[in-house]
């Protein structure tokens, strides 16, 4: 099996223990990418995305049978790899470590992600056509480096992001509870998604999708919650 991992970091973010883990790993890795180049993309969410693109713009992906992309600050167990890709799963993981198989990435992407998202546009992708698509990990990172720097506008855009892959209102509020613990600011993602939707921003294609699995999903947590009550 050929994984390819591309590490995208700043340099002056770049762990040097990144590089080690991915080198240490009991499934060896066929190659290492570095991806240091600052984007011009106004926004942060159009940043990464552009900075991936344009460094698998000279990379033969067809040679690999998976894609390992890292952020410069997440280092991994040296079974990470091996553990979690048990079933060969099509994509796997999220932003800072995400395990993408190459045939459905250029069968369904082009092999480029999305100009405005990295990670969800794509898993959500491979779920609408029947991949096995997989939001956590069978082994989790060692370490993840924290996401401080995530200001207000970045919430806001995102909230917007989250209007147009077609979450629902109920959706993107319980969201911003499950991260109100953590990051007081998420509520401002609540806001952007309000302008949005004042703005009939145009949704992504993926959308109707989106609104029907999460509708789908609450009313099967609805109906086991309800369950569970009436054998107590």
């Amino acid at each position: 099996m050929k994984i390819l991992c591309v590490i995208l970091s700043l340099p002056e973010q770049l762990k040097f223990d990144t590089i080690k883990s991915v080198l240490a790993q009991s499934v060896p890795v066929e190659m290492i990418v570095l991806l240091t180049k600052k984007s011009k993309k106004p926004l942060l969410i159009e940043r990464i995305p552009d900075a991936l693109n344009e460094g698998f713009g000279h990379i033969n992906l067809s040679h690999f049978d998976y894609i390992l992309r890292l952020d410069g600050d997440t280092i991994l167990g040296k079974d990470f790899l091996k553990n979690n890709l048990v079933g060969e799963p099509d994509c796997l993981g999220c932003g800072y470590a995400f395990l993408i198989k190459v045939q459905p990435f250029l069968e369904l992407m082009n092999g480029k992600f999305h100009p405005l998202c990295d990670d969800t546009y794509l898993g959500t992708k491979f779920l609408q056509y029947g991949k096995k698509s997989e939001g956590g990990f069978k082994e989790w990172p060692l370490y993840s480096g924290p996401h401080e720097s995530l200001d207000v506008k970045y919430l806001i855009d995102r909230g917007k992001l989250e209007y147009m892959l077609g979450w629902t209102p109920f959706h993107i509020a319980e969201s911003v509870m499950w991260n109100h613990g953590t990051n007081w600011k998420s509520v401002f993602a609540v806001g952007g998604y309000v302008i949005a939707w004042l703005r009939r921003t145009e949704k992504l294609d993926i959308a109707d999708f989106v609104r029907s699995y999460q509708v789908r999903r609450e009313v099967t947590h609805v109906s086991q919650f309800f369950r569970k009550v009436a054998k107590i």
